[in-house]
């Protein structure tokens, strides 16, 4: 429930209009149960929980001996809170209140991400196949004194077998030359046959710098977007 204020899946829809729908009958109970569509399913989307719920990838190129742990040598990631000057991009909905963001040394990573398991939120086979969603996803970035550096956010979709069978991405390759957050999206459309997504961060520095570099992320969202088709008419709307 979209705290109290109705389901975040029919958030776009007019109250008046929802009995209006044209979806079958357990993609309502799907909503009633799980409640998927519009809203954020990524967890700790924010680091709000630290780095609960994320994965990440060493960087093979700064491996360590296997006797040495190279957590306790380095600081590899870690939550700050967004400075108050730049608090004007709380106002993306999204951030759910919280203000807290990533700052990964990429230096020792190579990339951080987070699984979604359709199923979890009663997105099986017949729902994906039925309305085959749009996925829409995002992230909020902030590249400090890294010019050189080129961030990717991709999504990358697997079938029930883990097959990869899709990918979709928002590559940043320009020169920053004003130090300021920045907001990136993409949205792919489904094929019914799709049981997880994996969205992950990664950076490169097209320099092979060995300089550390400190990257802010926050806000990561991806959203299954409810198609709607009102009754007695032929074309799909996505909200």
């Amino acid at each position: 429930m979209n705290d109290g204020r109705g389901y975040y899946s029919f958030s776009q829809v007019n109250s008046d209009d929802i009995r209006k729908l044209d979806l079958p009958w357990y993609v309502f109970y799907v909503i009633i149960k799980y409640d998927p569509f519009n809203r954020n399913l990524v967890k700790n989307h924010c680091g709000q929980s630290g780095l609960n719920h994320w994965g990440n990838i060493t960087n093979t190129l700064w491996s360590m001996p296997g006797n040495i742990d190279m957590f306790n040598l380095v600081d590899m990631s870690c939550i700050q809170y967004i400075p108050q000057d730049n608090r004007y991009i709380l106002s993306d909905p999204d951030f759910d209140g919280h203000t807290s963001c990533f700052v990964i040394d990429f230096q020792y990573l190579r990339t951080i991400d987070q699984k979604i398991n359709f199923k979890d939120y009663g997105l099986n086979e017949i729902v994906m196949k039925s309305l085959r969603p749009k996925i829409s996803f995002s992230a909020w970035y902030y590249k400090d004194n890294s010019q050189s550096t080129c961030y990717t956010l991709r999504a990358t979709v697997h079938s029930r077998t883990n097959e990869m069978i899709g990918v979709c991405d928002h590559i940043d390759t320009g020169l920053q030359t004003e130090f300021q957050w920045n907001k990136v999206s993409n949205s792919f459309e489904t094929r019914g046959d799709e049981t997880s997504l994996i969205l992950r961060h990664s950076i490169m520095d097209a320099r092979f710098s060995i300089l550390t570099t400190n990257f802010k992320m926050t806000c990561s969202v991806v959203k299954f977007l409810l198609p709607i088709k009102y009754k007695n008419v032929n074309s799909y709307m996505y909200i």
